[in-house]
This record gives C-alpha cells, structure tokens and sequence, in this order.
C-alpha cells in the first residue's frame, strides 16, 4: 500500500493493536468506536485473575483495551485463542474475550 495512512474502523481498540505491527497511521473511524463487549473487560480484572492463578497465560482479544493487550502473553482472535491453547503446555488460561469462548475451551481443549 502506497499510503502513509490507513482509515480503519470500527474499533479502536483492533485499531490500536494493527498500529503495533505497521509503521503506517492508523486513524481509527468513528474515533470512539470500540467493542462493548471486549471494552468493558479492566485491567484490574485481569490481574485479578493472574494474582489468583500466576501460572495462567493471559490471551486477550485485539478488541480489548491496549492495557489489557499489554498485560497479555498473546493477543489474538478467538479462533487463534483456540489455536493457542491447543499448542500450548500450559494448563490454566486467563482468557480475555467474550465469555462464550470458555465453553468452547473447555469442550475442544480438555486436559
């Protein structure tokens, strides 16, 4: 792509985590917009959890906020999360994403 800039929508938050992997702008559209599901996940949760459980790999979505994208050992879409926890040797996981995607983890990844 030729352009300096890239306008990507609808999510902020995805918009965020695109920038960390190009040189280019991202300029997210509208510049609010974000997952209300993914948005509404705190940090303060999530190291909640990895207080409780310090063997846990935290996976996070990209819709997430960037501080809970930081605090995370991989940020990925849900059908990499399954792909993560299929391949990875851990057995506990602090999953940051809709809470749909637990049932799921547990049907397909049992251990």
């Amino acid at each position: 792509m030729d352009s300096e800039q890239v306008i990507f929508a609808p999510d902020k938050n995805l918009a965020w985590f695109v920038q960390q992997k190009t040189k280019k702008k991202i300029i997210p559209v509208p510049a609010g917009g974000q997952c209300y599901v993914h948005s509404q996940i705190p940090l303060k949760d999530v190291q909640k959890a990895k207080a409780k459980y310090p063997l846990a790999e935290i996976i996070a979505h990209p819709e997430c906020l960037p501080e809970v994208q930081k605090a995370a050992d991989i940020v990925t879409s849900t059908s990499g999360m399954i792909k993560y926890s299929r391949e990875s040797k851990g057995h506990e996981f602090i999953v940051a994403t809709e809470v749909g995607m637990v049932y799921r983890l547990r049907k397909e990844i049992a251990r």
